[in-house]
């Protein structure tokens, strides 16, 4: 007759996926050991799964919430350094004068698209009595079909989704 395989209550602890303190928990709870501090697998596995709860059973089933994955900590820990060691990069490229602020950036760009409107909108009025001189036409004219045509072009560009633009 063969002798069922025994192992350590830390390399059961291993095969389960558990802590090892949980395993010494389940031997304080009823988990059988042999006398030499070792552990049956296959009858550790059989009174795991006859006395934990259902709840309990779940959570050791792979892919479920309640299973952490060997290294899931390890894993969690290198994801935030590496996000600290960006935040940290971001601000001392702000420093250095690479980055600025989307505020910043948005006003300026505001007050720069007033003053080029402002300035288009009194164009006409500055040019056509020079233009209407040199057509020998109605300065009063003139003005409002420039006015007009530069309304329809600023509106035209109103219009242009700002994609467009920084497609090119």
């Amino acid at each position: 007759m063969t002798q069922s395989l025994t192992i350590t209550k830390a390399e059961l602890a291993r095969r389960l996926g558990f802590n090892p303190a949980r395993i010494t928990q389940l031997v304080r709870e009823g988990l059988p050991v042999e006398p030499n501090g070792k552990v049956n697998e296959a009858a550790a596995r059989a009174w795991i799964d006859a006395n934990l709860d259902q709840h309990r059973r779940e959570a050791r089933k792979p892919g479920s919430a309640g299973t952490a994955p060997a290294g899931n900590a390890t894993q969690l820990r290198s994801a935030h350094l590496a996000l600290k060691a960006r935040l940290l990069q971001l601000e001392l490229e702000q420093r250095q004068g690479a980055l600025v602020q989307r505020k910043a950036v948005d006003r300026f760009l505001f007050e720069r698209a007033r003053l080029e409107r402002d300035s288009w909108m009194s164009w006409p009025a500055r040019i056509a009595p020079g233009l209407a001189a040199a057509l020998d036409t109605d300065p009063a004219a003139m003005e409002a079909a420039l006015g007009r045509l530069v309304r329809e072009h600023l509106q035209e560009l109103a219009d242009t989704p700002m994609g467009e633009i920084a497609d090119g």
